[in-house]
């Protein structure tokens, strides 16, 4: 189907890349653009509007996403939002910037908005350099109440960069507008043929764009134009950003942000059919770290701590929509500070949540070793709500590659968390990020990445070959470890978790445990050879061990499944015990005691 040929019924398909918070925020747009009354469809072949919300923190996820855009129909309106979009926008802001310092100058012209229409007018004052292949098109409000009416904009145009045939790039800040803006166009009768992109801008008086900020959420369609978001990060090091880190617009001018993101609660938590029993919620969003390879500050902005008072109204909602579980997310959920008080951190967050009735599990990523707090490690031991398992990345076993990386920890910080953790927590599971092949990396320094995974056992790592990513102040360090040593290295790391985690579940045999059994999915590839054996349940112990259920008996069990709430929701749920029988290809099976 055609965009030229929508009447009525205005289909979308939105593919997600990347982590959590990605699949969390598509969520909450497909409940947004149902609830204006778009159509979500099928598949991405029925639909009239395609959303990639995309992932920009490793190169292989920018050659997918380019590779993606390229399969598709291009009568279709493609809209490309999240951190890919973010970093499009922001190098086409550094070339026209780079280019600005030059030469030869041309006329200017001014786009203003308000509430009721679009005004464009000359001004022969100003000029900029056309000797690129960007233009640049800028909004001054000089009249100081001319500037509280409008919405000041800047924008780009774009007459090269061919490869990306969409039409709107969206920032991450700007993700949960798109349902407005599409209800906007389509109110306007627009139809665009060429680029637009769409995000929050301010401008000072002297027309530089310089932070991220929401005013009045206007939106510009306008032929070959492109709006630009450049972040407040731009041109910070790691050293300007620790001295004036107070003065980053963390929390100002975020009331927008705040209302669009309690409005895609309220909006789930109000959804006629009772919710799947886990749910997402995000807590946190950007990062104010700045490790050397991370993309994410960038692209993701300064961070920002959802207020705690929309957070628990949330989760309280969500438990009267059945939901049982909640997984907390952010780029560094140890850091949350609620705007209403600097008090409210994040280990009183995980309090109040444990306090609301019919939570039953709370899981939270991702955290940081140098913000995981005292106060959090003893709340993990001690509340029997929050899961027993803990993902901390560590990237690096050497202190002198943890010094390049610019993690704000050594080694043995991160073993004294690591002993604490456990003191507190017996049962707890422990997953990790690794980098391998890191700018400068030695032998020798890998040797100190295995020895401290050896040393702490870690069930689950997530293993990657360090790439490079625009704006990081590693992109300036020489990439001079050849792919095959980054191959073999990460080959090594996943042969010797692999040896670690099989030893570990070997030990479990003959133990029981008290687990939250559910229908597995039909649709889970990982478990398609376990389904095809006629199991068909597992349980999920406190610290998200999965256990294969052999003797699950839907019979023996009705009366305990009659009581729950599984019925009602996507997931057939029931707590009981099992016992651990037998551990088959790295994975855990079990009997229920009856």
């Amino acid at each position: 189907m055609k965009f030229t040929d929508v009447t009525e019924d205005i289909s979308f398909y939105i593919k997600t890349y990347g982590c959590q918070m990605n699949f969390h925020d598509s969520e909450l747009l497909e409940d947004g653009l149902i609830f204006k009354g778009f159509k979500k469809a099928s598949s991405l072949n029925d639909a009239n509007i395609i959303i990639l919300n995309t992932c920009s923190v490793r190169d292989n996820a920018d050659h997918k996403i380019l590779s993606d855009i390229g399969r598709i129909d291009k009568n279709k309106k493609i809209i490309l939002a999240g951190c890919y979009a973010q970093q499009k926008i922001r190098q086409n802001a550094n070339i026209n910037a780079n280019a600005n310092k030059n030469a030869n100058t041309d006329t200017i012209i001014y786009v203003s908005i308000n509430k009721n229409k679009s005004e464009i007018r000359q001004n022969t004052n100003t000029h900029i350099n056309t000797n690129t292949a960007l233009n640049t098109y800028v909004n001054i409000n000089k009249n100081k109440n001319e500037a509280e009416n409008n919405n000041a904009a800047i924008f780009l145009r774009e007459s090269e960069n061919k490869e990306l045939s969409v039409n709107y790039y969206v920032s991450p800040e700007a993700f949960l507008s798109i349902p407005d803006m599409l209800e906007k166009e389509f109110k306007s009768l627009l139809k665009l043929k060429k680029a637009a992109v769409y995000s929050d801008i301010n401008l000072t008086d002297s027309g530089n764009l310089e932070s991220v900020t929401n005013k009045n959420n206007n939106i510009i369609t306008t032929n070959n134009i492109k709006y630009v978001q450049k972040l407040d990060y731009e041109h910070h090091n790691n050293n300007e950003f620790k001295k004036d880190k107070k003065d980053i617009d963390i929390l100002a001018n975020n009331e927008n942000y705040y209302k669009r993101l309690e409005k895609s609660f309220n909006d789930r938590s109000e959804k006629k059919d009772l919710l799947n029993y886990m749910q997402y919620l995000k807590i946190t969003e950007g990062c104010n770290n700045f490790c050397s390879y991370c993309i994410v500050p960038y692209v993701r902005g300064a961070e920002k701590y959802i207020p705690l008072n929309i957070l628990l109204k949330t989760v309280e909602k969500y438990a009267q929509k059945n939901v049982k579980e909640i997984i907390l997310l952010g780029q560094n959920v140890n850091s949350y500070k609620s705007p209403e008080s600097s008090s409210y951190n994040f280990a009183y967050l995980l309090k109040k949540i444990a306090e609301i009735k019919n939570i039953n599990k709370i899981k939270f990523l991702t955290s940081h070793p140098k913000d995981m707090s005292d106060e959090v490690i003893e709340l993990i031991g001690r509340e029997n709500k929050i899961s027993k398992s803990l993902h901390l990345p560590v990237q690096s076993g050497s202190d002198r590659i943890l010094k390049l990386m610019n993690r704000g920890y050594d080694r043995n910080h991160y073993l004294d968390l690591i002993k604490k953790i456990k003191s507190s927590c017996q049962d707890i599971s422990l997953s990790t990020d690794v980098i391998v092949g890191f700018p400068g990396e030695t032998d020798e320094d890998f040797e100190l990445t295995l020895s401290l995974i050896k040393e702490i056992g870690f069930e689950f790592i997530y293993g990657f070959q360090y790439s490079p990513r625009p704006f990081t102040t590693a992109l300036n360090y020489k990439d001079d470890i050849p792919l095959k040593i980054k191959k073999e290295r990460l080959n090594r790391l996943f042969e010797l978790q692999k040896n670690i985690f099989a030893l570990s579940l070997n030990k479990l045999i003959g133990n029981y445990y008290d687990v939250i059994m559910e229908k597995i999915s039909e649709n889970d590839d990982y478990n398609s050879e376990i389904i095809a054996k006629g199991i068909l349940y597992k349980g999920i112990t406190s610290n998200e061990r999965a256990v294969y259920l052999k003797n699950f008996d839907i019979k023996k069990i009705s009366a305990l499944l009659s009581n729950s709430v599984s019925e009602k929701s996507e997931s057939n749920l029931v707590a009981g015990r099992v016992k651990i029988t037998e551990v088959v290809s790295n994975k855990l099976y079990g009997e229920v005691i009856y």
